[in-house]
């Protein structure tokens, strides 16, 4: 990283960029990967103080956002179909998508465009016509009959039969069909029968959702009630059946987390931990299960007495934890999703008010302590009186000593706390509140972007977690992880609608729209600063493949020689700073 970034300060940020650029025919690929090699490096600059050149290489990362932003809103134009360049699996990037490149790199301009969103809602719907409504979903789940005869108000996508019949219904316009079930004797050619409309709607991600979110709320119930009439220690009353659902759930959930570790895309432990461990939501449920281990832990070893208030205490902190771990299935609703992001965000700017105000607290604390109370024994006692008074103090607890409202002590104490009643409640807070309608009006005019950008988190969750909601869920897990042994037993590569694999005769069709769109896209923006990348589209429709061939082998032996030029630098650069042995 070192070395790439020494590049990037001797050569011209943009030509480092541009050969990501000129790496095969996937232009919207490329320009992900240069903009997010370029934030790394903007990144890894601003760690080593140089902040002129991480501004610089920010900009040129925000260009290359928006040349993958106008290509691939431009295919979408020419080609509904194109929004598979988003999901194709990318060999010349490490098996990647395009989706798990800007993801990753927190595109949010990107993963906002109308292309994804479209295909993200098909996702979302599974198998099921795009046009369902969330009642008939609903009905499906929780009427009577095993979910079966309400299915039958619902239009599935009807089953192609092999690759190629898949590809050319691609090709011939994207448009999905969709068929009612019907009983095999009344089945068309191309219909769906009940068991397959079954199988259908209950992997579809909604589906999932709803399960989770109405289970979810049933053990809210279950566990509130379990912590309010049930919780003895052992010696008194066994664990009850409330106690035994709420240990089941929590312990199926702990495995589906694991699953999620394991199943991200790096190889390294340590980076699996690291990825899944950047997501909000997943340090909720870091803490939610530490909390959730530990009150098991206590509450098996410790006996009836003033200790079992401890296992009561961690109890209804995971209680807590729970209740807030489910904001999270808010997200899916447009009007209320960007409100929990706020309050993402405003947690963030409360960690910083506290940090400024503990030096008020402390510093008035201190010296009140002191006049009032000289040569105080040291303890905890005192730690107590020295913070949690001045704590207090900022909601309006004067701790008044006399009935005629003066303060015993020292004048000094009089002065020192106008001072500090001054300070924190009118400068301090109001800085808290200006900085939370700064985070609060700089997410509402964006308000959409952040939504859109947002929900690819929970869809992508709910749309890879397996069947069931917990703790059926392991039922899921065990089944996913038979599978799992046998794909590799049979030497199977895995896809699903994030990451898939497509024939190459439709890949050249893809690539081909791709290139028309780059064409069309610098055509009608001529007054982008891109002239080197312009001529790199318009060289790949050469008159003839000698061109090509000779312009492809002139630009690499150039760039070849000017490598080489850069590496002895970099050695001549390497050989005068480290110390001679």
């Amino acid at each position: 990283m070192q070395h790439l970034l020494l590049w990037a300060v001797m050569m011209n940020r943009r030509k480092l960029a541009r050969l990501f650029w000129r790496m095969g025919k996937d232009h919207v690929a490329s320009a992900l990967t240069a903009s997010k090699v370029l934030k790394s490096l903007a990144k890894f600059a601003d760690s080593k103080g140089k902040l002129d050149l991480s501004l610089d290489l920010n900009n040129h990362a925000d260009e290359f956002e928006r040349l993958a932003c106008g290509v691939i809103s431009e295919c979408y134009r020419l080609d509904k179909t194109s929004q598979d360049l988003l999901i194709r699996r990318q060999e010349n990037w490490g098996n990647t998508t395009c989706l798990a490149i800007a993801y990753s790199s927190r595109h949010v301009k990107f993963m906002s465009l109308d292309a994804w969103q479209s295909k993200l809602n098909k996702v979302w719907m599974g198998k099921m016509a795009p046009y369902t409504t969330w009642w008939r979903v609903l009905s499906s789940m929780f009427l009577p009959f095993m979910m079966f005869l309400p299915i039958f108000t619902i239009k599935f996508e009807v089953q192609v039969k092999d690759r190629k019949q898949e590809d050319s219904v691609q090709q011939a316009g994207g448009q999905d069909r969709f068929s009612s079930v019907s009983w095999p004797w009344q089945r068309k050619a191309q219909g769906i029968g009940p068991l397959q409309a079954i199988s259908n709607f209950h992997v579809a991600p909604i589906t999932k959702f709803m399960y989770t979110y109405v289970f979810y709320m049933a053990y809210m119930v279950i566990f509130s009630i379990f912590i309010l009439t049930d919780l003895h220690p052992l010696e008194e009353n066994p664990i009850s059946i409330l106690e035994y659902l709420t240990i089941a759930r929590l312990t199926s959930l702990l495995f589906e987390e694991i699953r999620q570790i394991c199943v991200e895309h790096p190889k390294s432990r340590w980076h699996k931990v690291k990825i899944w461990f950047g997501s909000f939501w997943n340090k909720m449920d870091c803490v939610l299960h530490l909390m959730f281990l530990l009150s098991l832990v206590l509450r098996l070893t410790v006996a009836a007495g003033p200790g079992f208030e401890y296992v009561r205490g961690i109890y209804c902190i995971t209680l807590g934890s729970s209740f807030l771990r489910m904001a999270q299935l808010f997200l899916v609703h447009a009007k209320i999703g960007p409100k929990v992001i706020m309050i993402q965000k405003m947690l963030v700017d409360l960690g910083i008010f506290l940090g400024i105000m503990l030096l008020f607290i402390f510093a008035y604390g201190v010296m009140r302590h002191a006049l009032l109370y000289p040569n105080s024994p040291l303890g905890w006692p005192l730690l107590r009186d020295v913070f949690l008074i001045p704590y207090w103090q900022v909601y309006g607890e004067l701790f008044i000593d006399n009935a005629d409202g003066t303060i015993l002590g020292s004048p000094l104490v009089t002065v020192l706390q106008a001072l500090y009643m001054l300070l924190t409640n009118v400068l301090i807070l109001n800085l808290l509140i200006a900085m939370f309608s700064y985070t609060f009006q700089k997410i509402q005019d964006n308000s959409e972007q952040v939504w859109r950008f947002n929900r690819n988190e929970y869809i992508l969750e709910f749309h890879d977690r397996p069947w069931g909601p917990p703790p059926f869920i392991i039922l899921g897990l065990a089944w996913r992880f038979g599978r799992w042994l046998w794909l590799r037993h049979k030497h199977k590569e895995d896809f699903n609608d994030f990451n898939r694999k497509f024939s190459e005769e439709y890949v050249g069709r893809l690539q081909l729209v791709e290139r028309a769109a780059a064409t069309n896209y610098f055509t009608k923006n001529p007054h982008l600063e891109n002239e080197e990348i312009q001529d790199t589209t318009n060289s790949e429709r050469p008159d003839s493949a000698t061109t090509c061939i000779t312009d492809a082998v002139t630009d690499l032996q150039h760039r070849m020689s000017k490598l080489e030029d850069h590496l002895g630098s970099i050695k001549d650069l390497l050989e005068q700073r480290l110390p001679k042995t």
